[in-house]
Order: C-alpha cells, then structure tokens, then sequence
C-alpha cells in the first residue's frame, strides 16, 4: 500500500514539474507596437528652426490652441524642433493627436503657428508628417 502512494506522489510531482515548465515557457504577449511620430515645421517653401511643438492625444480639434490661447498647459508634452525645423515624439501609443507648433520665422520676419490632426496607427513605423504654419 505505501508503494502506491509513494508511486502516486512521484507521479504528482513530475506532473507538478512539467506544468510549471509549460506555464515559464509560454510565450508572453507583447506590447501593442508604439511608432514614432516624426515632423517637420515648414512655413510656405522653408524650415522653421527651433519651432515649439506641442502634442495633446485624444483629440482632433483644429481650433484647440486657439480656443486655449496658446497655454502649453493643455497639451501632454512638448519639444523643441532643431535647426532644421524637424522633431521626433517617440513611441506613441495608437490613438488620434494633434501636433501644434510656433515660432518666430526669421526669413518671414512674424511669428507662425499652425497645427495638424495625426491620426497614429497601431504599427510599428515612423510616421512622418510636414506641420504647416502661417502667420
């Protein structure tokens, strides 16, 4: 009688074994992809150097800086674009954006802004995008 449950409790064991290497073997799910936003401020023909440019996710309302009159406070983040006027908002997740940017255009001689509707899609990619401004 004790041989059996003795057999019984090795059999329990290398059960208990196998199951716990299939459960740390399984593959994991990954993270849905983020791609990364690339842009580029341009006003008429040329590049705006050093642009700030604002990001706010959930959202496709052209007036949205003006209706805020331009405070930083209701957009998730900012940068500034380089010399050449082009920029990177890295790893975003899928959703719809709205990409805003200002400055002082030199060649121009007035201050620019303007803005564009993004709409970001689950992939993983680099979404390059040209934000227009005016005066």
């Amino acid at each position: 009688m004790w041989q059996i449950v003795w057999l019984m409790t090795r059999y329990l064991w290398a059960i208990m074994a196998i199951a716990c290497l299939w459960v740390a073997c399984r593959d994991t799910p990954l993270e849905p992809p983020r791609p990364d936003l690339a842009f580029t401020v341009m006003h008429h023909e040329w590049h705006v150097p050093y642009a700030q440019t604002y990001l706010k996710r959930r959202t496709d309302t052209m007036s949205l800086p003006y209706f805020y009159n331009d405070s930083p406070h209701t957009f998730d983040t900012s940068l500034y674009a380089d010399a050449a006027g082009k920029g990177l908002f890295a790893q975003l997740p899928a959703d719809t954006y709205y990409v805003y940017a200002r400055a002082y255009d030199h060649i121009w001689g007035d201050s620019v802004a303007g803005g564009k509707t993004v709409v970001v899609p689950q992939r993983d990619s680099l979404l390059q995008i040209i934000v227009a401004v005016s005066e």
